[in-house]
């Protein structure tokens, strides 16, 4: 289980109009690389991965991290 919204990335790169490839080739890695985070399948080994495709997607790192639940009262 990933600690990020992978399902994220893919959504940015879509709403982006960019192939996986083209994406990868933007950000410096490869297509199996990039595979694996959207899929979740993988985590990066330091955050300055993701935090380098949500800033090429126009977005902040954080987005990808989902807000712990509010404690009950």
């Amino acid at each position: 289980m990933s600690l990020y919204d992978h399902a994220l990335l893919r959504t940015w790169r879509e709403d982006a109009g960019q192939t996986i490839t083209e994406a990868a080739a933007a950000c410096g890695m490869s297509y199996p690389w990039l595979l694996k985070l959207e899929r979740g399948k993988s985590d990066p080994p330091r955050l300055d991965t993701l935090d380098l495709l949500a800033r090429h997607y126009g977005h902040e790192l954080a987005e990808l991290f989902p807000a712990p639940a509010e404690a009950a009262s």
